[in-house]
């Protein structure tokens, strides 16, 4: 029931905590088999599965297995993204201060 609970909105919410790491890590590992699965079966939408499951991965690592975040894992997370995508980032950044008339902000 936790991964119905969670994954889909029931008819009635439940009434106590469920909280575990171990079904929250369970929980993301389903969606990221699933979302590899969607891609496989419908091509046309292959790189946006991929690009799902990708984020959904480094997810399940920065929680780590206590469903904290672990402070290693998200700043090797962070590093990764800007090395894959930093160009992106920071386009993105400077698109929306030229649009709203703000200068960019150094990062501390």
């Amino acid at each position: 029931m936790f991964l119905a609970h969670h994954c889909f909105l029931p008819p009635k919410l439940p009434q106590q905590d469920d909280s575990d790491p171990k079904l929250d890590q369970l929980m993301l590992t389903t969606i990221e088999g699933t979302l590899e699965e969607f891609g496989d079966l419908v091509p046309s939408h292959s790189e946006t599965a991929a690009q799902a499951r990708q984020a959904i991965a480094g997810l399940r690592v920065v929680l780590g297995p206590s469903g904290q975040v672990d402070e290693a894992n998200l700043l090797e997370g962070l590093q990764s993204v800007t090395r894959a995508h930093g160009e992106f980032i920071l386009s993105c950044f400077e698109s929306m201060s030229l649009d709203h008339g703000h200068e960019p902000r150094p990062l501390p």
